[in-house]
């Protein structure tokens, strides 16, 4: 999940990128648990309806 399907060299990849290593754990490189979706989500319908209710 998250990772890609291609054999890539994590480490040339990195080097080419100007990373100092690869990172192990694809959810450390994406920084979304899945916790935070919901999060996200709640937030977004928060600022939605506070921008809705400034129009009423």
């Amino acid at each position: 999940m998250a990772t890609s399907g291609f054999p890539v060299n994590g480490a040339r990849l990195a080097e080419l990128l100007g990373f100092d290593e690869p990172v192990q754990n694809s959810f450390d490189a994406a920084q979304l648990p899945l916790i935070d979706v919901g999060f996200e989500a709640a937030s977004c319908a928060m600022t939605l309806a506070l921008s809705i209710g400034t129009f009423l």
